[in-house]
């Protein structure tokens, strides 16, 4: 509903929302409290899965190929018919990541343009803060943001529509994260949020925004 809501502005010609200068969501968002668990339960086998980066498929002949963000040189080894030559397998696959990636995040929300995510950023600095986000692809434009500051967290929504909504941050209303304090001794970041945003595309917004999930991946 809130979908069709935002197309139906945009067919009559509006925008949702006037798109200003963004304000730095690191110096505004409001400090909620960090969770802190010896060992965190809960099923985290999704990390013991993986994809191959966007655009990377089986093509009708079985061969791993690409499409849509292929290398060029990699497309100029196809045939025709879009099948690798045998000849060329080793050429192709030399310019083309196939790599095997594991998921580090497993979570749903509702938050606009949000169609899943697999990955999450997430890097620690020398003065103690982490900063972590999760990576959109050609489906999904928003993004969740987390500023670690122990003992405090900030958090927020960063949308990046491809429609005339433009760009906008949604701040944290309420929620709670939840740290495996032994994971993150070992320099993994193990845990587990469920956050409300705020909506603020809607002048009278029916309904926040959350997201809700788990993440584990190794602290860059």
């Amino acid at each position: 509903m809130r979908t069709l809501f935002y197309l139906l502005l945009l067919s009559l010609g509006g925008v949702a929302c006037q798109v200003g200068k963004q304000p730095n969501p690191e110096k505004t968002a409001a400090p909620f409290k960090i969770n802190w668990v010896d060992a965190l339960a809960g099923d985290f086998t999704f990390a013991q899965r993986w994809s191959y980066p966007e655009g990377i498929y089986y093509n009708r002949f079985g061969q791993l190929s690409c499409d849509g963000l292929c290398p060029e040189e990699a497309e100029l080894l196809k045939d025709a018919e879009g099948r690798i030559p045998a000849t060329d397998l080793a050429n192709f696959y030399a310019v083309v990541d196939t790599t095997h990636l594991f998921h580090s995040l497993s979570s749903a929300s509702n938050a606009p343009e949000f169609f899943g995510s697999d990955f999450i950023e997430a890097t620690i600095y020398q003065n103690g803060t982490c900063k972590v986000h999760t990576l959109t692809n050609v489906g999904t434009h928003s993004s969740l943001h987390l500023k670690l500051t122990p003992p405090t967290f900030q958090a927020w929504i960063d949308f990046n529509s491809v429609t005339l909504l433009g760009r906008h941050q949604f701040p944290l209303k309420t929620g709670t994260l939840t740290l495996d304090q032994t994971a993150w001794a070992q320099g993994i970041l193990k845990a587990q949020f469920d956050l409300t945003f705020d909506n603020t595309l809607e002048e009278d917004p029916q309904t926040p925004f959350h997201w809700k999930g788990k993440m584990l991946k190794k602290l860059n």
